[in-house]
This record gives C-alpha cells, structure tokens and sequence, in this order.
C-alpha cells in the first residue's frame, strides 16, 4: 500500500498503531473483538524498561555493525561534534524556549529533562528515505553515526535532569559534577563494550563456518553487554553496544567465518526490522490509549514544539558548521 505514496515504513506503522488505539478507546473492540481489546489493554500497562531492555541491543547493535567502519572513523570528529556539544545546545535551547512558551510554568530541571528527551535524531525514516534519493555514503554515516552516539549523550542527559527532578527542590546544579558524571558513563560503557567484544572474537575466532554458534553468540554478547552496562554499572548501554557493533565490524569481521558473515549482517537486518515493526505499533497504540486527545491546549503545544525543536536543530547544524566544514571530510 505505502509503495505508491512514498510513506515511510514506520510512519505508515505508527499511524495502524494510532488507529487500533482509536478503535479500542472508542470501544469497538471492546464490543466485537474482546480479544484484541484484553491485548491492547495488556501493551498500554507494559514496563517501559521491557521496552528499552528487549528492543534497543537489537536495533543500536544493528545499526552500529551495518556501518562502514572506515568511513565511520574519518567521519568521527564530525559525528562526535554534532553528537555530543550539538546535542547539548539543542537541548539547553528547547529547555529555554519550552520554559518560556509553554504554559505549565515547568522548573529549569524538567524543562533540561524535557530538552534531553526531544533532542536526540532518530535516524530510520531519514537514513531509508536518503538511500531512495541519494548515494551520499557519508552523509548517510554522518546522520546515523549522530544518531547512535547522541542516544549515548541524551539518555545520560536524561538521567542526570531526572534525577534532579525527583530529589530534593534545594538541590543545586553542578556543573563540574556533571561533565564527571557523563564522562564515567561514557567511558565506563565504552570500556564494557571493548572488553566483551574482544572476548567474543576471540570465541568465535575458535569456531568456523557454524552460522547457529556464529550468530547465537552474537546476539547473547549484544543482549549481555547491554544488561551488565545499564543494569550492573548504570552507565551507557547505547555506547557500550556501538562500541560491541564496532568491534565486530572492523576486527571481528577477520574472525568470523566468511560463508557466516554475510548470513549474519542479514539476520540482525531481519532482527532490526521486526524491532521497528512492533514499537512502532506499540507507540502508536500507546500514544492513543495513554493520552488526552481533547485538549486544544495539548495540540497547540504539539505544533509549537515541532517548529521550535525544527528550528533549535537547524540552528545547532548552523552553529557548529565552521567548526563541520573544516574537520572529518568536510560538510556543505
């Protein structure tokens, strides 16, 4: 159906996601299908860390492990600029004008917690739609190399606002403890990443041509990274799983079987797409089922938020683009 009107695969899900939710709150499930109605009530009471703990190794994972890694490397600078200083500004920016535009007169800490949240790209409609009008390889990289590493810098921006939020109203923002805070969790989960991949490379450097071993350990290393990153040591599992997917794509690719490797880059492509597929579903069924739809206030708050962070995230691209067009292999 979407291939005639150039939808994008997961906009296209997420507005079936919508209308299921619509017909449940309206009760038409609830009257003909009692079945479906008992699931979708099911999936809008779901723990948001199921979520987090069953989808993202497999998506971040993927999409760390399809990039070309030498590519990757030249581009770095360039990634890491609008990935960690560029999200920082676009968050502090929206956290500013969400403070002053929006009538709910939120504090500093939950205005920066909501900047943290609505800033970071997520790359799957554009990098899909790039790869339809363009051959442009490095912009493609660049988009989703930020993508990867600024969920790495949002989530611990996130954490730190959160943290402010719910404790005391008395507590002040240090500026030094948080650089300290972001820079243990980056480094920490990077070094988590490195470790577990190497002791995986080295395991299936002892096995060859066995696709079942190959790949079983592949997904059983992303999943465990990811767990002992986020839930052991509390620091960046998107970074300790971009590291993990690195490690694979540049050394582990000498070390996995040949017949396998190709096998394997398809597997976690399948993987990735089921993931997509089913969030989002569930997004668009939870944002109906969750959500108060009546409210013009909400709406006007929607359309506003939609041109600020537009607007914030041109002007962060802008910002640093002396600073783009001068490193890496340059940007127009």
């Amino acid at each position: 159906i979407i291939k005639g009107i150039k939808l994008p695969y997961t906009v296209a899900l997420l507005i079936i996601g919508l209308l299921m939710g619509g017909l449940e709150r309206s009760g038409f499930f609830h009257t003909f299908m009692p079945m479906v109605s008992d699931s979708i009530k099911l999936i809008s009471d779901i723990y948001p860390h199921l979520f987090l703990f069953v989808f993202l190794p497999t998506l971040i994972f993927e999409s760390a492990y399809s990039l070309e890694v030498h590519l990757f490397k030249r581009i770095f600078s360039q990634i890491a600029t609008l990935a960690v200083p560029g999200l920082i500004v676009s968050a502090i920016a929206t956290a500013v004008l969400v403070k002053y535009l929006f009538p709910w007169d939120w504090s500093w800490e939950l205005c920066l917690m909501f900047g943290a949240l609505i800033s970071a790209t997520d790359p799957v409609a554009v990098v899909a739609l790039l790869k339809e009008v363009s051959s442009r390889k490095r912009l493609e990289t660049l988009i989703e190399g930020e993508s990867l590493l600024n969920d790495g810098t949002a989530i611990v921006l996130f954490t730190l606002f959160y943290t402010m939020v719910i404790s005391t109203s008395n507590s002040t923002f240090n500026f030094l403890g948080v650089v300290g805070e972001f820079s243990f969790v980056v480094m920490l989960g990077l070094a988590i990443g490195i470790i577990f991949g190497y002791l995986a490379i080295v395991l299936i450097s002892k096995v060859f041509n066995n696709p079942l071993v190959e790949i079983s350990l592949s997904v059983g290393v992303a999943y465990l990274v990811f767990f002992v990153a986020e839930h052991t040591f509390h620091v960046s599992g998107v970074v300790a799983l971009v590291a993990l997917a690195l490690m694979f794509s540049s050394i582990g690719k000498t070390k996995i079987s040949p017949e396998v490797e190709d096998f394997l880059h398809h597997f976690w492509e399948m993987m990735a797409h089921f993931a997509n597929t089913l969030i989002f579903l569930l997004v668009g069924v939870l944002i109906i089922t969750r959500i108060k739809l009546d409210s013009v206030e909400y709406w006007m708050a929607l359309f506003v938020l939609y041109i600020v962070i537009t607007m914030v995230r041109s002007g962060s691209v802008l910002l640093f683009m002396p600073i783009l067009s001068r490193i890496g292999v340059g940007i127009t």
